[in-house]
């Protein structure tokens, strides 16, 4: 029974893990909403991207008790804007940026 730890120290590295996923999603959204893509990305990389989004929204959702209703609520919006980003275009499904287009050789 030694090697459980205190309660209150789950409960800060719970914390830590939740404003650090909340503002990886806030700084995804961002990221892709502000920066074009300039080639289109492998499947595999497109669907682990997918599920990578998918598993931080669902990490927000079920830490949102560690989270201020602002931060909570902004992480939600962007996370749920990354896949609104995807459905806007062919390009933005494959790319996940909401804007594509080629450099110039």
């Amino acid at each position: 029974m030694a090697d459980k730890q205190p309660a209150s120290s789950t409960a800060g590295r719970n914390t830590a893990l939740a404003w650090i996923v909340a503002c990886l999603l806030i700084a995804q959204f961002l990221y892709r909403m502000a920066v074009a893509a300039h080639e289109y990305p492998r499947p595999a990389d497109r669907f682990m991207t997918i599920a990578f989004d998918i598993l931080c929204l669902f990490g927000v959702v079920f830490l949102r008790a560690r989270l201020p209703p602002p931060v909570y609520w902004a992480a939600l919006v962007a996370g749920a804007g990354l896949f609104v980003i995807r459905m806007h275009s062919p390009e933005s499904w494959a790319t996940g940026h909401w804007d594509y287009y080629l450099l110039p050789r």
